[in-house]
């Protein structure tokens, strides 16, 4: 086995031809050149961040929650797109082919039983592995649910993000009451992260 003595005198320029001794757990030493090793390290760490909001001038309410079927959650803000690829119109992004963690979460009022979900408008169907915390919120509260998960799409694909109350206050506020402090009242807070 070569030792770290044996491999010579040191460099004060490291190049490609250098190795870096890597040990397995089994007690195998492999040697992977420099720059095959820094570039795995900076492909592991790139993740990029997509934010999309529904977001409203202060004082203005979430919107009246539609009863009894699935319906798309309003989102009008691309916040930030680090993949400079992302589109979003009418509620629905489109997002390239990958694999994505999204965590989101989106509020309401008197909502009664809630769920939310990712749904892939370009198949048109429920993505079955991001899953959202049921809710019951009563008939006086405001609440919020929470939709978290990793999924693969193939293509280039539209997506929006589902909700569906049994109950709804009717007067505007079932998707979110504004709080009135002086800012931006959101309803609907996406991070997307591509891995």
């Amino acid at each position: 086995m070569l030792q770290i003595k044996d491999l010579g005198t040191e460099k004060l320029l490291p190049d490609d031809s250098d190795l870096i001794p890597i040990q397995e757990i089994g007690g195998t030493t492999r040697h992977i050149k420099r720059g095959n090793f820094i570039a795995g390290i900076s492909g592991g760490i790139s993740n990029k961040y997509i934010q999309l909001l529904d977001s409203r001038p202060n004082g203005t309410a979430g919107g009246t929650a539609i009863i009894g079927s699935w319906a798309n959650r309003k989102i009008n803000t691309l916040a930030i797109d680090e993949l400079e690829t992302t589109s979003l119109a009418n509620d629905i992004f489109t997002l390239d082919a990958g694999v994505y963690r999204l965590d989101c979460i989106t509020t309401y009022y008197k909502g009664n039983f809630i769920r939310t979900r990712l749904f892939n408008i370009s198949d048109n169907a429920a993505i079955s592995n991001v899953f959202s915390v049921n809710t019951y919120n009563g008939a006086e509260a405001c609440t919020y649910s929470i939709l978290k998960g990793k999924f693969t799409i193939e293509t280039r694909q539209q997506l929006s993000i589902q909700y569906r109350v049994s109950s709804s206050n009717g007067t505007g506020t079932g998707l979110g009451e504004p709080c009135n402090f002086g800012q931006n009242e959101i309803f609907l807070l996406a991070d997307i992260w591509k891995l």
